[in-house]
């Protein structure tokens, strides 16, 4: 539970984040116990693509995948849990395993957790899948509800179905991919 793991945390500062409007529910039963740091978690396998979430975007993810099964898609969800540091053993499994990855955060895609990532595939060297950023546009977004908000920009269950699907279709190579 990440606020176990604030308050178990003693060699710096701690942040957490809560994002707008209401949260998917957890198991409160038993005792909290603190995530490893910097550890992220497989949910779901697949051979296609290898989703990588972070914060809000997990659930919305999952659900993508269980469409994107449905039409023949093997899609792998990660929930990266830590933006900093990143679980940079997972990551070169996933490098090693995959041709297609996919970033997809609540935040904005220039400097975010999708950066990150293409930070330590540059810093490996050459060769590796082709990744795609899914995140919030570098554009005024209007007032809405977050619902309407995730709509808009491609962050429902059903817009990253559509834009994971078009990346394992073969479109584009390393770039960000928002809401037009």
């Amino acid at each position: 539970m990440p606020t176990a793991l604030a308050i178990a945390h003693e060699t710096g500062p701690a942040a957490l984040r809560y994002p707008r409007g209401a949260g998917v529910g957890a198991n409160l039963a038993g005792e909290a116990v603190p995530l490893p740091v910097g550890r992220a978690e497989t949910l779901r396998h697949g051979d296609d693509v290898c989703v990588l979430a972070v914060g809000s975007m997990v659930h919305p993810a999952l659900a993508a995948a269980r469409a994107l099964a449905a039409a023949g898609i093997g899609c792998e969800v990660v929930d990266m849990r830590f933006v900093k540091p990143l679980d940079e053993d997972l990551l070169r499994s996933v490098w090693e395993r995959h041709r297609q990855v996919v970033t997809v955060e609540e935040n904005s895609i220039r400097g975010g957790f999708g950066s990150a990532v293409l930070e330590w595939a540059a810093a490996q060297g050459a060769g590796g899948p082709s990744v795609q950023l899914i995140g919030i546009p570098d554009a005024f977004q209007e007032h809405a509800t977050r619902g309407e908000l995730l709509t808009a920009c491609g962050l429902d269950p059903a817009g990253l179905a559509a834009r994971i699907r078009k990346c394992v279709a073969g479109h584009g190579r390393s770039q960000a991919q928002s809401a037009s």
